[in-house]
C-alpha cells in the first residue's frame, strides 16, 4: 500500500531564490518563483542595462551555511510561517470583477499560448494530442492518445465528484442512460479505449484502478522507453491565491507512479517515486521527466498554531538536518535525501533585510525507465510555474515593494481600487535568472530584472515568456493601473556574458511612448510567433496589438484592431491568420461616468487577418450561446483541440461548451438586458472549420450534445472536457465517458462509453 499524504499548514511570504539542474537531453525549462521584497528603493528608476547584478544568484559557502539559513528563515517567519512584507489583500486577490463586469482588472483566467501547439504523444497522421506550449515539450493532461488508443484519467476532479453534495446524484446522458461515476472521491482510474474511426466508436478495453495512497493525479504522460507506459504525477496546484502561502506546501508530498500499458487488462503500478514536497509543475522531454516541487519543513510534535515562540525556537534548533530537507523514496522503500544542500542557490533580497523563506524548491530530472532521479537541485524560494523552451532555462521571481502610503485624494479611481482612505502603493518587478543547456546540464548565465508582474493566474504565467534567437521576450503588467501608465510592458533581455541579463529594450519608451492597451485594461491573450508578438487587452473592447520584434533592441507597435469582446487564446492559422477564442461583451456604465466596463456574453471565435501587420482585420466570427455560456477552453489550453489542415480538410477546432440560452447568440445591439443570466440549455462538443486564404472564414460544424436541460439534468456537471480528432472521427471526453461522432455529422454521436 502506498502511504497516504500528510499536510501541516503554515504560512509564509516567498522571497527570491534560484534553481540549478543537470538535464541530460533537456531542450529547455523555465521555473518562476513568486516572492516578496520590502525594499523601498529597489529599482526606483526602473530596470536597465546596469540592473542585472541586483538579482545575481549566489551559492552558500557550505552545506552547513545552507542549513543555518533554513533555520534562520524558520525563526524569522515565525511559528505561523510569517508574512514579511506581503501584498495587501486588495492587490493580492487579483481580478476586481463584479458580476462578470470587467472594470479595472477583467477576468483573465485562461492561458494564451506563447509557443507552437503540438501533438507530443500521438505519432499517427491526422491524430491530435495534448495542446502544448512548445514543440517537443510534453505536458501532463487527463487525456492522451498513441494514435490507436485513448487513455482517459478520471479522479475526484473529473467533474462527477463534488465533495459538497451527495454523490448519489447520477448524471444522465442525452439518451437518458445513467453515466458511471468513480466509486469514491479518492478513486483514480485510467480508462483504456480503442479508437474505431470508421464507425466511429471508442471501445473500452480496461479500467485500471490505480492506488495513489489517497492522492489524486492532475494528469499523466505517455512514454515509450522499455514499453508504452502511463506516468502519473500526483498532487498538482489546486488553489488560486496560495502561492504566497507555505501552508499549501507544508507536509505535502508528490507521487510519481508508472503503469505499463502493453496489456491493459492486467496493467498495474510497477514503479513509484515518492518525493517530499508538493509538485509545482512538470514537463516530459524524450524519456525524462522534469518535475519542480516545493517543500516546507515540518517539525514533528510541534503544533505551529499553538506553540509559543520560545518553544518554536527550541524546536528549530533541535531539528536535525534530515528533518529540514526533502527526501525521496523508491519502489522498494529505500529513502534518501533529495538534494545536496551545499549546491543550493540563494538570491539575497536587494535591501539585505528581507528574511529568506524556509521553502525549498527542487527541480528533479527523473529517468522514466528507472523512475529514479538523475539529478536534483534546489533553491530557497517559492516556485510558481514551469516553462520549457528549446534553448534555455529561466527562473523568475516577483518582487513586491511598498514605497509609500497613498492618500485618498491622490487616487484617480478610489471606488474600484480601495474603499480605505489610505492604501499602500506597491512597486512590482520581476527578477529573471537564465540557464543555458549543454551536454552536461544547465549553465547559469545571469540574472536581470524587468518592471511589472506576470499576472495572478498560474495557468497564464508561462505564456508571458518566449525565448527566441538567444533573447528573452517577456510581457508584464504594472502593479497599479492608472490613466498615465501603459497597462502592458514588453521587455527584451539578453545575456552580456558577465552574469547579467541586460534589458536591451522596453516598450513603451521615450522614443516610442504609445501605450500597449488603454487605461485600466488587463492583459488577456499573449502569443509570440517568430519575430512578432500578438497581445490582447480588455476592459470594454478587445484591442489586438501586433508588436514587431524583428529588431529586438527596438520593438514597436505595428498595428492595432479594436473589436467587441476579448480573446483568451490566439492560435496561428497559417502565416497570415490568427484564431481568437474568448467571449463577446456589451459595454456598460461602471459608475465612473465613462462606460468603461464590459458585460461578458456568449463564446466568441474571431478569425484575424494579420497579413498586413499594420492593419489587422477581423474577417470572420462565430458566436455561441448567451450570457452564462462557458467553456473549459477559456481556462485550460489543453481543452482546445486543433487538427492541422490537410489536402482533404481545413484546420479543425473542437471544444466542449456549456451553452446557456439560445445556441445562436443574438446581435449585441439587440440585447436589451445584458445583465440577465440565461439558464443552461445543453453541453456538447462544438466543431469549427477554419479556412484561410482568399476565402478566409470560420464555419460551424454543429455539436455533439451529451447533456441537456430537457433530459432532467441539474446543470453541466463536467469541468475538464477534452477531445481528440482522429482522421474524420471526433472523440469527446466528458466526465468519465467517451462519445464519438463523425466530423461531418457531429450531431449523430453515440451515448458514450
Amino acid at each position: 500500500m502506498i502511504p497516504g499524504p500528510v499536510s501541516t499548514p503554515r504560512t509564509c511570504r516567498p522571497d527570491s531564490g534560484l534553481l540549478r539542474a543537470s538535464a541530460l537531453g533537456l531542450s529547455a525549462l523555465v521555473v518562476l518563483s513568486a516572492c516578496s521584497d520590502s525594499s523601498s528603493d529597489a529599482f526606483e528608476n526602473g530596470p536597465g542595462p546596469d540592473s542585472g547584478n541586483r538579482s545575481r544568484l549566489t551559492t552558500f559557502d557550505s552545506g552547513e551555511d545552507f542549513m543555518t539559513a533554513v533555520r534562520e528563515a524558520l525563526l524569522a517567519q515565525g511559528q505561523f510561517g510569517g508574512d514579511p512584507g506581503g501584498q495587501p489583500e486588495s492587490i493580492a486577490g487579483g481580478d476586481i470583477v463584479t458580476d462578470d463586469v470587467a472594470f479595472v482588472d477583467a477576468e483573465a483566467s485562461a492561458p494564451a499560448a506563447s509557443g507552437d501547439s503540438a501533438d507530443s504523444a500521438a505519432d499517427a497522421d491526422d491524430v491530435t494530442g495534448t495542446n502544448v506550449q512548445e514543440i517537443g515539450v510534453d505536458e501532463a493532461d487527463r487525456v492522451k492518445t498513441d494514435g490507436q488508443r485513448l487513455y482517459v484519467l478520471q479522479s475526484r476532479y473529473d467533474g462527477y465528484i463534488d465533495d459538497t453534495v451527495d454523490v448519489e446524484i447520477e448524471p444522465v446522458a442525452v439518451d437518458g442512460t445513467s453515466m458511471p461515476a468513480p466509486e469514491s472521491a479518492d478513486a483514480t482510474v485510467l480508462r483504456v479505449l480503442e479508437m474505431d474511426r470508421d464507425t466511429p466508436d471508442a471501445v473500452p478495453l480496461a479500467d485500471i484502478t490505480i492506488d495513489l495512497g489517497g492522492r489524486y493525479a492532475d494528469g499523466f504522460y505517455l512514454t515509450g522507453g522499455q514499453s508504452t507506459s502511463a506516468v502519473l504525477v500526483s498532487e498538482g496546484f489546486g488553489g488560486y491565491n496560495t502561492w504566497d502561502d507555505s501552508m499549501s506546501f507544508s507536509g505535502a508530498d508528490t507521487l510519481v507512479a508508472r503503469v505499463p500499458l502493453a496489456d491493459p487488462a492486467t496493467a498495474s503500478v510497477d514503479a513509484t517515486l515518492l518525493m517530499d514536497g508538493r509538485v509545482v509543475s512538470s514537463r516530459r522531454i524524450d524519456n525524462q521527466l522534469f518535475l519542480a516541487s516545493r517543500f516546507y519543513p515540518v517539525l514533528d510534535g510541534v503544533d505551529p498554531y499553538s506553540v509559543d515562540p520560545d518553544t518554536w525556537a527550541a524546536a528549530v534548533a533541535g531539528a536535525s538536518d534530515e528533518d529540514l530537507l526533502p527526501s525521496w523514496t523508491d519502489t522498494s522503500g529505500n529513502r534518501q535525501t533529495l538534494i545536496d544542500p551545499s549546491a543550493c542557490f540563494v538570491a539575497a533580497p536587494s535591501d539585505g533585510e528581507q528574511p529568506i523563506t524556509a521553502d525549498i524548491v527542487v527541480l528533479s530530472v527523473i529517468d522514466l525507465d528507472t523512475l529514479q532521479p538523475l539529478d536534483s537541485e534546489c533553491f530557497l524560494g517559492a516556485s510558481e510555474t514551469l516553462y520549457a523552451s528549446p534553448e534555455a532555462v529561466f527562473l523568475a521571481t516577483t518582487q513586491w515593494t511598498y514605497s509609500h502610503n497613498v492618500q485618498e485624494d491622490e487616487l484617480v479611481d478610489t471606488d474600484v481600487i480601495s474603499t480605505d482612505a489610505v492604501i499602500q502603493d506597491p512597486r512590482v518587478d520581476t527578477d529573471i535568472h537564465q540557464f543555458d543547456i549543454n551536454d552536461s546540464g544547465l549553465n547559469y548565465v545571469g540574472s536581470g530584472r524587468i518592471e511589472g508582474h506576470l499576472g495572478w493566474n498560474h495557468n497564464q504565467k508561462p505564456y508571458r515568456f518566449s525565448e527566441y534567437n538567444g533573447d528573452l521576450r517577456v510581457v508584464s503588467m504594472p502593479a497599479m493601473l492608472d490613466y498615465d501608465s501603459s497597462p502592458i510592458i514588453m521587455s527584451v533581455l539578453r545575456s552580456n556574458g558577465q552574469g547579467e541579463l541586460v534589458t536591451v529594450a522596453q516598450l513603451p519608451n521615450d522614443a516610442r511612448p504609445a501605450p500597449i492597451g488603454k487605461p485600466f485594461e488587463q492583459l488577456y491573450a499573449s502569443r509570440f510567433l517568430g519575430d512578432r508578438a500578438y497581445l490582447v487587452t480588455f476592459r470594454q473592447t478587445d484591442p489586438l496589438y501586433v508588436i514587431d520584434l524583428s529588431n529586438p533592441s527596438d520593438p514597436a507597435i505595428l498595428g492595432e484592431l479594436e473589436i467587441t469582446g476579448y480573446s483568451e487564446w490566439l492560435l496561428p492559422m497559417g502565416n497570415d491568420h490568427l484564431l481568437g477564442l474568448g467571449k463577446d461583451a456589451v459595454p456598460v456604465e461602471d459608475g465612473q461616468g465613462d462606460g468603461r466596463g464590459g458585460l461578458f456574453q456568449g463564446i466568441k471565435l474571431s478569425l484575424f487577418d494579420v497579413s498586413d501587420p499594420t492593419a489587422p482585420r477581423e474577417v470572420s466570427t462565430q458566436r455561441i450561446g448567451e450570457r452564462g455560456t462557458e467553456s473549459i477552453a477559456l481556462y485550460n489550453p489543453r481543452a482546445i483541440t486543433v487538427q492541422a489542415a490537410t489536402d482533404e480538410h481545413p484546420v479543425r477546432i473542437a471544444m466542449g461548451i456549456d451553452v446557456h440560452g439560445s445556441a445562436v447568440s443574438p446581435p449585441l445591439d439587440t440585447i436589451s438586458d445584458p445583465w440577465q443570466w440565461r439558464d443552461w440549455s445543453y453541453t456538447g462538443l462544438h466543431g469549427f472549420d477554419v479556412r484561410t486564404g482568399s476565402d478566409a472564414r470560420i464555419e460551424a460544424r454543429g455539436a455533439l450534445v451529451v447533456e441537456t436541460a430537457s433530459a432532467g439534468q441539474y446543470g453541466p456537471r463536467a469541468g475538464q472536457d477534452r477531445s481528440v480528432l482522429a482522421g474524420d472521427a471526433a472523440f469527446y471526453i466528458h466526465g468519465s465517458r467517451v462519445h464519438a461522432a463523425p466530423w461531418d455529422n457531429l450531431a449523430n454521436g453515440g451515448a458514450g462509453r
